[in-house]
């Protein structure tokens, strides 16, 4: 970004004269060292180095702020302050940093005199510019950050009209480093370390109308629009929200207002003798527009130019003075969730994203930048298939990457009628929200009109005579069919390790790795004409069953424990493996044979397990340890593996009983048909996915393999930070260490955010879906994922650790995917935010008989541990009771 680069221009010593050494002009643009004069007053000083209207004035640097430190003794009470921050409690930090001692320190900032030669030189600075009425605002080097804006935290001062007042001022500016506010937004936001200050001192505009402007619409996301709001008299109103201000949607580019709404401001602030005041509006004053249209568009190009400036929007503060625009202020705009990368080719117009991390694999978190590599190999081997290409492009325009989460560009087959239908349905069936979505971006967009992107993929015509068969086997042979699909990815995997443990050096790892990540595709196209039938032939049954019995019992007979499936064959195997813990003794550990039984099968699995850097439960096992020692210690153990042994024999009995209650012979065995060939077929679904988690495993031995040349070679710290570089960065042959820690950094700091866009456009929209609710609050409307009703206590989980949920809980979490089926086996309910009828936790709840509601955003902060509720799965919709 353009600020960052301009972060580390130094000042020269011929910059430095006549510019005094505690003392700066904001003029002074090529000086600009933001560790002396701080976030704030850096982003003046570009604005002023564009030629943007910002009013005169000078910052008090940081060293100034350390001289005062130094000449009064403060850095001894200073360093306990910052230990008390950097103390693992955060009750510890509050209460040390909040309490007696910060006060005390805080104190001293005003009681203490000013330097001599500190105070005289912002005195000489105060006469420069005439002595005016002047604002006094804090300018941290914290401040004003990308990551951590720090915005009201720290203390401003306006209306200070002499010399003593100006010095009291910014003593209180630095005070306010260290009051319980500010010490607890630096430690909820990770900055530690000693905390410099500088202090920006502007002349006060005599403004007559003040606000806000956002160079992108903060409540849409759309980086196309910018989004204004204005008051009469100063801009403090505003910022405090103690007026609703009127507010204006520009489209910067074209000069048009989108959307106006002029408020009724029954305040505003004025000057007052000390300070501000805020006081009544004049009656003709509340409803008239305190911005003309053709000052709102002004004010939007600023915003732009301050983009341009920053490289990235900014929230800006201005104020209007005689008729002209002026900005008092820049910092990052940063509650904007970042843009899909790469970004979309000039003339490419708008681009629609879905998120593969919520929508289709079902969890917020991010992946890991080799995560991403590999899924960009695997679009790319994707391409490679459907067009025929010896070698696709290594970054396909499908794959995006934002805040560390996986976005794909489906545009292009939006594009095509025919394909969009089928992919709306698609997505539909694994999150409904965001099939909504994009279907309303392809109306608004107009992309059903536009140009088609590429030539038809026709080499997947290839593959068609060899998937009419297969599905041909498939209708007559079910049985054959999934033990073939099975066949054919264990001896991919068989081959794929062999290979893998014949290679040798870095270049070759990464050139198998290009050419090999192609398998799960295939393996995926070949099993799909095995289980293709599985979702039609299911569809088929469940409609005719519900022509003549409870659509409950029609879903149940359907999907109600189905063989084949992986993902429940795992569960019962815990089962197992737990009971035969028990009966034998010894405690849980990889070395008991039960254990290792179990890892042997599954220990290619972990949480979020398409993503390859993660550890797998072979290289760390203490989820499963917890569970099997969990599960060996529950009473009634014994009953739970009965049923989950005899869960398939039970539930085909049961669908053969609601079966025999369809009317006529003809009728009953035409539904039976399909319906014995759904439950064959359709417990397969999940296969896929537990071969990917196979072939991952075997990538990732590799990767680490490179990762332990990389730090052999003193690239890297440690081989597992071969997961956070990319595969570009190793192809550099340098040293990765800053890279990788970096990237982690970064990584962990995305851990954090639990709130991720369904759908993203290429303009920055970001639709997260809301919950809707009905006149009545108690009751949350969602998505039916698996039929049925409970009553039941709340437990919210994110992780699914061993004795976090009591049994006949409802499980409450973000979203679940197949390794939360052994916590699922506990739940007497699902609620989950993301997700639909096709999504793991769904699947696993019918084939459970979990009542089970998706689709629910923000429930995990709607709900807390111990609500009572009743889940209706059937309806989609949950009661708080």
């Amino acid at each position: 970004m353009a600020h960052e680069a301009k972060a580390s221009l130094q000042p020269s010593a011929a910059d430095r004269v006549g510019i005094g050494r505690w003392v700066r002009d904001l003029r002074a643009t090529s000086a600009v060292d933001i560790d002396e004069v701080g976030g704030k007053a850096a982003g003046l000083m570009w604005l002023v180095d564009a030629g943007l209207p910002v009013p005169e004035g000078f910052v008090v640097l940081a060293g100034a702020y350390r001289r005062f430190v130094e000449a009064n003794g403060l850095q001894p009470e200073i360093d306990v302050a910052l230990d008390a921050e950097a103390a693992d409690d955060p009750g510890s930090r509050s209460s040390a940093v909040g309490g007696g001692r910060a006060a005390a320190l805080a104190q001293r900032f005003v009681a203490e005199a000013m330097p001599d030669e500190v105070a005289v030189e912002i005195r000489d600075a105060y006469a420069t510019l005439g002595r005016p009425t002047m604002a006094v605002r804090s300018s941290s080097v914290n401040e004003d950050l990308a990551g951590a804006s720090f915005a009201g935290q720290y203390a401003s001062f306006l209306n200070v009209g002499d010399e003593d007042a100006l010095l009291v001022a910014v003593a209180r500016c630095w005070e306010s480093a260290w009051g319980p506010r500010v010490a607890a937004y630096r430690a909820a936001q990770g900055v530690v370390g000693d905390v410099d200050h500088a202090v920006v001192v502007q002349r006060q505009v005599d403004a007559d109308r003040a606000g806000v402007a956002f160079g992108a619409d903060p409540v849409s996301g759309r980086r196309d629009r910018v989004r204004i709001n204005g008051a009469w008299g100063l801009g403090q109103a505003v910022v405090d929200g103690a007026v609703t201000p009127d507010e204006w949607l520009v489209d910067p580019d074209d000069g048009e207002v989108v959307e106006r709404s002029i408020a009724d401001k029954a305040v505003w602030t004025v000057p007052a003798d000390e300070g501000i005041s805020t006081v009544d509006a004049p009656t003709e004053q509340r409803e008239r527009p305190s911005l003309t249209d053709e000052e709102v568009v002004e004010l939007a190009r600023l915003a732009r130019r301050a983009e341009a400036v920053f490289g990235a929007p900014q929230d800006l503060e201005w104020v209007v003075e005689d008729g002209r625009l002026l900005l008092v202020q820049s910092r990052p705009l940063t509650t904007l969730f970042p843009l899909p990368e790469p970004l979309p080719e000039p003339g490419e117009g708008v681009r629609l994203y879905l998120s593969l991390n919520r929508v289709a694999q079902g969890f917020v978190e991010p992946m890991t930048p080799m995560g991403n590599e590999i899924w960009r190999l695997f679009f790319a081997a994707l391409g490679r298939l459907a067009r025929g290409e010896r070698r696709s492009p290594l970054y396909p325009k499908i794959h995006r990457v934002a805040a560390g989460r996986v976005y794909l560009d489906f545009t292009g087959l939006l594009r095509r009628p025919r394909v969009r239908k089928p992919l709306l349905e698609f997505v539909g069936e694994k999150d409904p929200p965001a099939a909504r979505a994009l279907a309303e971006l392809v109306e608004r967009e107009q992309l059903s009109r536009g140009r088609r992107e590429g030539p038809f993929p026709w080499r997947l015509a290839t593959f068609m005579p060899g998937l009419l068969a297969r599905l041909a086997l498939a209708a007559v042979l079910p049985q054959l069919a999934a033990t073939r699909g099975s066949a054919l990815a264990d001896s991919e995997v068989v081959r794929l390790e062999r290979e893998a443990a014949g290679l040798s050096g870095v270049a070759q790892r990464l050139e198998w790795l290009e050419r090999e990540t192609m398998v799960p595709t295939l393996v995926f196209v070949r099993q799909a004409g095995w289980y293709g039938l599985a979702a039609p032939t299911a569809q088929v049954a469940e409609q005719g069953l519900a022509e003549h019995v409870d659509t409950g019992d029609a879903v149940a007979a359907v999907h109600h424990a189905p063989p084949h499936n992986p993902t429940a064959e795992m569960g019962r195997d815990l089962l197992e493996a737990a009971a035969r813990m028990r009966d034998t003794g010894g405690e849980a550990s990889t070395d008991h044979v039960a254990v290792a039984w179990f890892l042997d099968r599954y220990g290619h699995r972990t949480v979020r397990e398409i993503d390859v850097g993660l550890p797998r439960w072979r290289e760390d096992p203490s989820p499963v340890l917890g569970w099997i020692g969990e599960t060996a210690a529950d009473p009634t153990l014994d009953r739970r593996l009965a049923d989950a042994r005899d869960a398939v024999a039970a539930a085909d009995h049961r669908a053969a009983k609601i079966l025999a209650r369809v009317p006529g012979r003809l009728r009953r065995a035409r539904i039976g048909w399909h319906l014995r060939r759904a439950r064959t077929l359709i417990g397969m679904r999940e296969r896929p996915k537990f071969d990917e988690a196979r072939c991952i495993e075997v990538y990732r031995r590799v990767l680490l393999d490179v990762g332990e040349e990389l730090h052999a070679a003193g690239h890297l710290d440690d081989a597992d930070d071969v997961m956070f570089v990319t595969l570009a960065d190793i192809r550099g042959d340098g040293d990765l260490r800053d890279v990788a820690e970096a990237n982690r950094r970064a990584h962990e700091a995305e851990m954090q955010r639990t709130s991720i866009p369904r759908v993203m456009t290429s303009t920055g929209e970001a639709i997260y879906a809301v919950t809707r609710t009905d006149d009545d609050t108690d009751l949350l409307t969602g998505v039916a994922a698996s039929p049925g009703v409970v009553e039941g206590t709340v437990r919210i989980v994110t992780e699914p650790d061993a004795g976090a949920l009591e049994p006949g809980e409802i499980l409450v979490t973000h979203s679940t995917d197949p390794l939360w089926t052994p916590i699922m086996l506990r739940a007497g309910g699902l609620v989950m935010e993301t997700g639909g009828p096709l999504m793991h936790g769904a699947i696993v709840a019918r084939e459970q008989g979990i009542p089970a509601v998706a689709g629910l955003e923000g429930i995990t902060n709607r709900l807390v541990d111990g609500d009572r509720v009743r889940v209706d799965g059937g309806a989609g919709s949950v009661t708080v009771l």
